[in-house]
């Protein structure tokens, strides 16, 4: 899929970033508004402690519809009880009411950064009151929201793509607090398709199964996740296969952009699960490898150690997985070479190869179980001194 070199948005959309306070001097309330009334759908995190604006949020979109979105960053008002439910709800209403929307329902929430501290709603009044001479179509507009909802990410997340007429622009955070099942991560997809809710949403989890659930860069998922899409129609009717593809391609791309971004990371791991017996048993193996902190720092040290790699299957405890039957390739440029097979002496003729290929920031392996016939592929990252003194200094 090739996306837009040209900076061009969909019809209808205009948009707002803002320092409210929140934060020292970076940006970090940010407004997303659709002039028309827009088909929506979302999927959240599945953290059963997941935080105030989701809980709102989920009963704003049991209609369908929404006009606008507004994103706080620094705080993510999570574990903060009734009062975080009422300034959610609160922060909607003030944001309905000055764009002039009939009801607060209309309007969707979200917050990221640190849990467990009350939203400061004195300046994110201060952040709503901006709308009226801040909010535009602008590329600078645009880029201000982008920068608005950024945590620990050193860079603005984006991509915009066309189908038919229309046009699909995705925006995204996220650079920690990564697992399968969302990570810490807010994505918003914007067109101006004409497509139904039960449409959008069908394609939306279809789509975030496998791009943003199949990737992960520490194994712990995020309270605050949230992916949405809003369809305002002016451009008119697609055709639905296409704008899938469009959509599943966009989410794809912004993963990678979230997992290259990872706090202190120096290495993509793509991993390749071949010849599994069902998607259940492919995802455990994944994420036992990819969240397997021996795996990560082999990676990071571009040490062949496949031997982590056979103790991430094994503790997954699957009993139909036998070990005589697995083989561990490392792909380079198209050619497998073959890191594990219990049936064959290693090949030490192999050696270079494999320490010249886990030099590059890319890797990419693939696990042969021979047990049946799913395939998936899924991403991580690898993890370094750098990501463990980011994260024990963490306070967005």
């Amino acid at each position: 899929m090739l996306f837009s070199k040209k900076f061009s948005l969909p019809l209808g959309f205009s948009f707002m970033g803002v320092n409210a306070g929140l934060k020292k001097e970076d940006l970090d309330f940010g407004v997303i508004y659709s002039t028309e009334k827009a088909n929506a759908a979302a999927v959240f995190t599945e953290n059963v402690l997941c935080g105030a604006p989701l809980v709102i949020g989920k009963k704003h979109l049991k209609k369908g519809f929404l006009n606008a979105i507004a994103v706080n960053s620094k705080n993510a008002n999570v574990h903060t009880g009734e009062q975080g439910l009422r300034d959610a709800l609160l922060t909607c209403e003030l944001v309905a009411e000055k764009l002039n929307l009939p009801n607060a329902e209309l309007v969707l929430p979200s917050s990221t950064g640190v849990i467990g501290e009350i939203l400061p709603m004195d300046k994110i009044k201060r952040g709503i009151e901006c709308l009226d001479r801040e909010l535009g179509t602008s590329r600078k507009n645009f880029t201000n929201f982008c920068r608005a909802i950024l945590t620990t990410d050193t860079t603005i997340k984006w991509a915009i793509v066309e189908v038919g007429k229309a046009k699909l622009v995705g925006i995204a955070k996220g650079a920690g607090m990564v697992s399968p099942s969302l990570a810490t991560m807010l994505v918003f997809l914007l067109t101006d398709a004409k497509i139904a809710p039960h449409e959008l949403k069908a394609m939306l989890k279809k789509s975030v199964s496998h791009s943003f659930n199949s990737l992960t860069i520490d194994g712990d998922m995020s309270t605050s996740d949230t992916v949405a899409i809003m369809a305002n129609g002016l451009a008119g009717e697609v055709d639905l296969a296409e704008f899938y593809r469009a959509l599943h391609s966009l989410n794809l791309h912004l993963g990678q952009k979230m997992l290259r971004d990872g706090e202190g990371i120096t290495k993509v791991i793509e991993l390749r699960i071949k010849n599994c017996s069902n998607s259940k048993d492919a995802e455990a193996i994944a994420k036992s490898i990819l969240n397997s902190f021996l795996v990560k720092t082999a990676i990071f040290g571009e040490s062949p150690n496949w031997g982590r790699i056979i103790m991430a299957i094994g503790k997954t405890k699957i009993k139909k997985i036998k070990p005589h039957l697995i083989k561990i390739f490392l792909l380079s440029r198209g050619k497998k070479i073959l890191l594990s097979d219990v049936n064959l002496p290693q090949n030490a003729s192999n050696y270079q190869s494999v320490l010249k290929t886990l030099k590059k920031k890319e890797v990419t392996l693939e696990i042969d179980l021979n047990l049946g016939d799913y395939e998936k592929t899924f991403w991580g990252t690898d993890v370094s001194d750098q990501s463990v003194k980011l994260n024990a200094e963490y306070i967005s």
